[in-house]
């Protein structure tokens, strides 16, 4: 088992990375609450996710299609939180402008853009025909 690495804490405490599942799941939730506070995104996306997975228990999709839209909500949060992480930590190194990081925070950003795409375009697959039938 290789040795624990050494991050410094918010305290100036040292603090290791191989910690107990509870504790890394603990880390994993406050990191969570912390870009729910602070990156509209995040809350947006938070919204979007329990609309769409609203909608597709209220017009009784399938259990498939569900699964689908409860993955794809996750995982466009997931590549949010990714890209939030980025731009937060690329910030905290480089303060002032930089061409590279400006790219890498860019690049971070569209990758949140094709999942974006990516989801609507389930959405149209899933939703489309149950509210064309709903209409009709």
């Amino acid at each position: 088992m290789e040795p624990a690495m050494e991050f410094q804490s918010e305290d100036g405490k040292p603090r290791k990375s191989g910690h107990s599942l509870a504790v890394a799941w603990r880390f994993a939730f406050r990191g969570l609450a912390a870009a729910a506070s602070q990156e509209s995104s995040v809350r947006l996306l938070l919204v979007l996710g329990v609309v769409a997975i609203s909608a597709a228990v209220l017009l009784r999709v399938s259990t498939t299609e569900l699964f689908i839209v409860v993955v794809i909500s996750l995982v466009v949060l997931a590549t949010e939180l990714m890209n939030s992480a980025i731009e937060t930590l690329a910030d905290a190194v480089h303060p002032d402008y930089n061409e590279i990081v400006g790219r890498a925070k860019d690049i971070s950003a569209a990758a949140v853009l094709v999942m974006v795409v990516a989801a609507g375009i389930v959405g149209l697959v899933i939703f489309g025909p149950v509210v064309l039938a709903l209409v009709a």
